[in-house]
């Protein structure tokens, strides 16, 4: 059991859970877990936390029973690998950057429901109780494997200690467990030219025994997992997937020689046991996706409530969220390990997988230095800003190449000079004190997008949402021009609908933007005394909404970059 805890991050954590719930469907957003060997860049926030923020906020306004999980990510190799270049051990590390990741989270509003830690009790119970069920249910294996061991050193090291030459695509001085540049995963053996980040000699392969995950036994059932799903995946999601099911899946080592991780349950069998387990620990690919499991189980204990009614309902969705060198560890080998563990656990229903933000042509690298650290940032420009771009331009279906002008131009652009400017100019003309009435014309327009919008948080797609309510705002901003109100009397009865309208739209189009950029939807709420707690999908919603409205001053929500 771990002896070394992190404070768990809860959002609501003031708040009932599931106070405003409508529906009996459960929704989760796993977010993928990030190595705390560093401070998070921009393409973490365009890649997974955001996208993920935005869809799980859309499920609570829509009313379904939904958590946000995820967790700091503390064991594996590039923790040590940061331990020994700053001269500090693991577990300060983990805590300093633990701490830091949830500052970033506060400022730019990520509303995670548990936001756990690997190095937490629950999270070791689960991990070990998994462990050994698989065992027992025949699903691991024991065999030797060749590990690199450092004769200088006359230790065996991780993988990230080791650095070499990509056989695939060349690239020099790569992670040994896993190319940068082409995004192969590689067995020890493959790695060329391998040497030690500790004194840069040479490295050799040693045979060990360790536990294997007999991943041959699964492809059968995990291609029929891929065929009943696929149809709601991204196209080029099915593609990467295929490419390593043609590829035949293939035994794969689910320990290590290591002393920083999770320790090998001490109840197995002798009979099952394999030599020296206790210097081995569980290996980082197989129990930091468990967290999706046990930070879950955390959020059921802290709040009384039964994790069946996750993780066992027919009436739920599971969505998860990374960047495209996780793919594999979640279409197939997460499925996998829930299978193998039991078959009553709901498997993932949409990888909600991105590809890169690029740094110019490279990607955005914590181990290379080529980042751009996500809370300056935030504290340069803006929650908003940050949010509003980083999802509207989330790199859904292909690598986008991140540069400060065009963030710059499209957010003034777009965030300032379409959504901005429409709210501003509505709420001015209308002045102090105005009170709106229902235009039943403002509903028809905006349900020719709604269907739009939903589809995009229904399929995990912020871009879609973005892209949807800039669509709308276009629209919006037309109509208000084309009836050139400012050139009405403001006792004219006229004058009163079309700028009744104008705010019957705000109302619609804030409740589609309150997921994407809460901090902005709160100013709007305070201007025009009211609050929104669901995206309006009817006549009705929109009447009760406009029931409390009253402009309080007009609005310049956003300046200019």
């Amino acid at each position: 059991m771990s002896s070394f805890e992190l404070p768990v991050y809860d959002y609501f954590e003031n708040n009932k859970p599931f106070s405003r719930v409508t529906k009996e469907e459960t929704r989760l957003v796993f977010v993928a877990w990030p190595y705390m060997n560093g401070k998070l860049h921009v393409g973490h926030l365009a890649g997974y936390l955001l996208p993920a923020d935005c869809i799980a906020r859309a499920f609570r306004m829509l009313g379904y029973k939904t958590l946000m999980i995820s967790g700091s990510d503390c064991y594996g190799t590039p923790i040590l690998v940061t331990a020994l270049k700053e001269q500090t051990s693991p577990e300060q590390v983990v805590q300093f950057y633990h701490e830091e990741v949830i500052k970033l989270f506060k400022a730019i509003d990520i509303s995670f429901d548990n936001y756990s830690a690997t190095v937490n009790r629950t999270h070791h119970e689960v991990v070990k109780d998994a462990f050994y069920k698989i065992l027992l249910n025949g699903f691991i294996k024991k065999d030797f494997d060749l590990q690199f061991f450092s004769p200088t050193l006359g230790r065996f090291l991780p993988d990230r200690f080791v650095v070499g030459d990509c056989p695939f695509c060349g690239a020099s001085g790569i992670k040994s467990d896993q190319c940068e540049n082409c995004s192969e995963i590689l067995t020890p053996q493959q790695v060329l030219n391998p040497v030690s980040i500790v004194d840069g000699k040479p490295v050799e392969l040693k045979k060990t025994e360790h536990y294997f995950f007999d991943w041959p036994k699964l492809q059968g059932r995990l291609e029929n997992y891929f065929n009943d799903r696929k149809a709601e995946w991204r196209d080029w999601i099915v593609s990467e997937t295929k490419k390593w099911f043609n590829q035949g899946l293939k035994p794969r080592a689910i320990t290590r020689d290591i002393d920083w991780g999770i320790p090998i349950p001490s109840d197995i069998p002798a009979s099952m046991l394999i030599e020296d387990f206790e210097k081995k620990r569980i290996y980082v690919w197989f129990e930091a996706v468990t967290g999706y499991l046990s930070s879950t189980i955390e959020y059921c204990r802290r709040n009384n409530l039964d994790v069946n009614l996750f993780w066992r309902n027919p009436n739920s969705k599971h969505y998860y969220f990374m960047g495209k060198d996780n793919l594999p560890f979640h279409t197939i080998f997460w499925p996998g390990q829930l299978m193998a563990l039991d078959s009553t656990l709901h498997l993932p229903d949409i990888p909600a997988i991105n590809q890169y933000l690029l740094f110019g042509d490279e990607k955005f690298s914590k181990s290379a230095g080529r980042i751009i650290d996500s809370y300056d940032f935030t504290q340069q420009y803006g929650a908003d800003a940050v949010r509003f771009y980083f999802l509207a331009f989330s790199p859904e279906t292909s690598d986008f190449s991140f540069n400060l002008e065009h963030f710059k131009e499209q957010t003034n652009s777009l965030l300032v000079g379409k959504i901005g400017n429409y709210i501003s100019r509505v709420t001015k003309l209308a002045g102090n004190g105005f009170k709106p009435s229902f235009q039943a014309k403002a509903f028809e327009t905006y349900v020719k997008f709604l269907d739009q919008y939903l589809e995009g948080v229904d399929s995990g797609s912020s871009r879609k949402m973005c892209q949807t309510v800039l669509e709308y705002t276009d629209s919006l901003n037309k109509a208000f021009s084309d009836a050139q109100p400012w050139n009405l009397d403001k006792s004219d009865n006229r004058f009163k609908s079309v700028i009744s309208e104008g705010i019957c739209s705000i109302v619609c189009l804030t409740s589609l933007l309150k997921p994407i950029i809460p901090n902005a939807v709160r100013v709007v709420e305070e201007s025009l005394a009211f609050e929104l707690f669901e995206i309006i999908t009817s006549k009705d919603a929109l009447e009760a909404a406009l029931t409390d409205v009253l402009v309080r001053q007009g609005l310049t929500l956003f300046s200019k970059l």
